[in-house]
């Protein structure tokens, strides 16, 4: 009798077993309830940008990774010192790599869990209920180019990257959670198409209240420097140090046929970033300051040259 008693109460809590799971509980957080308002969606917006990399910071910028910056800081205990000049040095890690964007190690953002981030907030920003459309069209165009601008660095890093091209959901297959990288031209060809379907829809020059929001004069100009990373020598046509970086279908990650007319490509896209910026009231830098004390001879015998030389060196920096 007690055994039929036993059963019976597991028989009952098993038919009743789907209909318990499938209840919510209270206070739980939905994407519905994160993209209802635009103070919501704002915070989503906020926390896109904050994976965009500190490199205007000392210990975390890769200006130092060049031989011409000299630095004491990293021989001390503190290991976040310095991080690049640690990079320069050889004091770099498979395990933990310094600056790593791939998944965020040693003063690095992950930046594949900003593009992730990006990906969510467009799959949910027509939610929003108190938004213009032109609004949302905006906020969108500007997640957009944020997540090309990390896939550009992910590639800079790391050359062929794995594309994002769709978001992974709980239902997502296996083939589409363990994604291969892709090819060096077609990681450049994603990242210039988001950043074109972008600029339509951003702000000609953010407003004062809004400065630090992508607008298409940013735009344009990263547009343009991406161009040029991809017409130059080290991904276009790269057959000496690449010729055998192949896929495991035998593939060339790199391009092996150089390609000139990525360079007018690139031309192209400097000319309009100028111009949007001149139209702007932004000019090129021009140096016009009194030189500094062991540039003053140079000064005197080529000032023209110098200050050509001085207002190129100022830009590229």
């Amino acid at each position: 009798m007690k055994k039929i008693y036993i059963s019976g109460l597991l028989c009952l809590a098993l038919s009743s077993c789907t209909k318990y799971l499938d209840v919510v509980p209270d206070n739980t957080l939905r994407l519905e309830n994160i993209f209802d308002l635009k103070e919501d969606a704002w915070n989503a917006l906020a926390k896109v940008y904050s994976y965009m990399p500190t490199d205007d910071k000392v210990h975390n910028t890769t200006w130092t990774l060049g031989d011409e910056w000299v630095g004491r800081l990293d021989l001390n205990n503190n290991t976040s010192n310095l991080r690049a000049i640690r990079i320069m040095r050889g004091l770099q890690t498979a395990s933990s790599p310094q600056l790593g964007m791939w998944s965020g190690t040693q003063g690095g953002k992950p930046l594949y869990q900003g593009i992730r981030q990006a990906d969510v907030f467009l799959e949910n920003i027509w939610r929003v209920r108190d938004m213009s459309d032109d609004e949302k069209r905006n906020w969108s165009a500007q997640v957009k180019f944020m997540k090309a601008y990390y896939a550009f660095l992910l590639l800079k890093h790391y050359g062929p990257i794995v594309l994002p091209t769709k978001m992974a959901t709980p239902e997502s297959s296996k083939e589409e959670l363990f994604i291969p990288r892709s090819k060096v031209e077609d990681c450049f060809q994603y990242i210039l198409t988001l950043i074109n379907e972008a600029i339509p829809d951003l702000k000609e020059r953010s407003a004062e209240n809004d400065l630090g929001q992508v607008d298409q004069l940013a735009a344009k100009a990263i547009k343009a420097r991406i161009l040029l990373y991809r017409a130059s020598p080290f991904f276009n046509g790269n057959r000496e140090y690449y010729g055998d970086f192949l896929n495991d279908k035998g593939e060339h990650y790199f391009e092996q046929t150089y390609d000139p007319e990525k360079w007018k490509e690139a031309l192209d896209a400097i000319n309009e970033a100028i111009r949007v910026a001149e139209s702007n009231g932004i000019q090129l830098y021009t140096y016009d300051k009194e030189p500094f004390l062991y540039d003053r001879q140079a000064f005197e015998e080529n000032p023209e040259k110098m200050k050509t030389i001085t207002t190129i060196c100022a830009c590229l920096l």
